[in-house]
């Protein structure tokens, strides 16, 4: 479920406060650190890490659903995917490029070997250690061939026989706007890139919010120590 949520004016807790009780007022939610007790770290001026804080949010009018995700699990196609990068020519080494026009995978071996000659080096090649793995999937209707574009309509990949032969070969989908697979997941790169961006001023927030916690609890500290003097000197 990928959701909305206005954290509003928020109060650093224990996980077990925030379990029992309910936010206190001119406050909407809880922070807590999923890793250890915050207390333990701010009174002892240990390092902490932002992203082991936590949002618990009491009221759920202030949750927005937006997108409900589901994923299905083919086990057929994960066994496929797992051997998907052994060379597709000796069947023997791993492969290290994709070349979209012979729609295989090769070996370092196999693809000087393929790419030989002047012809077949114009062929434009993907090299793995340079784009990654994961952007060359298997059609998810067509196992056997590898996803080239992605429909930005039905917002799905597609291999060419879904182009050709498959369901965007007729009216309306074949009407649909293709991109090249590699590029669709360039643009949601960016895109996650630019929405990390706008997340930038509430981290700063609570990074500020946190320090100023971690001086109070310092001051507190400082109080304690000062009364426990006062008391032994008595």
């Amino acid at each position: 479920m990928y959701c909305e949520v206005a954290v509003g004016e928020s109060l650093f807790v224990t996980k077990e406060y925030a379990k029992t009780l309910h936010t206190p007022d001119k406050f909407n939610s809880f922070i807590i650190n999923e890793k250890n007790d915050q207390f333990d770290l701010l009174i002892n001026n240990e390092e902490f890490d932002i992203k082991n804080f936590s949002y618990i949010i009491k009221d759920q009018n202030r949750v927005l659903p937006l997108y409900e995700v589901t994923f299905e699990y083919d086990e057929e196609l994960e066994r496929k995917s797992k051997g998907v990068f052994i060379c597709e020519r000796c069947k023997i080494y791993q492969s290290v490029s994709f070349c979209p026009s012979e729609r295989a995978n090769f070996c370092e071996k196999c693809d000087e070997e393929v790419h030989c000659d002047e012809f077949h080096k114009r062929h434009d090649r993907y090299y793995f250690n340079k784009v990654g793995k994961k952007r060359f999937i298997y059609c998810l209707i067509h196992p056997e061939t590898m996803v080239e574009y992605f429909c930005m309509d039905c917002i799905i990949p597609i291999c060419t026989k879904c182009k050709i032969s498959g369901n965007h070969s007729e009216l309306p989908n074949s009407s649909h706007g293709l991109i090249r697979y590699l590029e669709a997941c360039d643009k949601l790169t960016k895109s996650v890139k630019e929405s990390n961006n706008g997340l930038q001023p509430s981290m700063e927030k609570i990074a500020n919010s946190i320090e100023r916690f971690k001086k109070e609890c310092f001051e507190w500290k400082n109080k304690i120590s000062n009364v426990r003097q006062k008391i032994e000197a008595q």
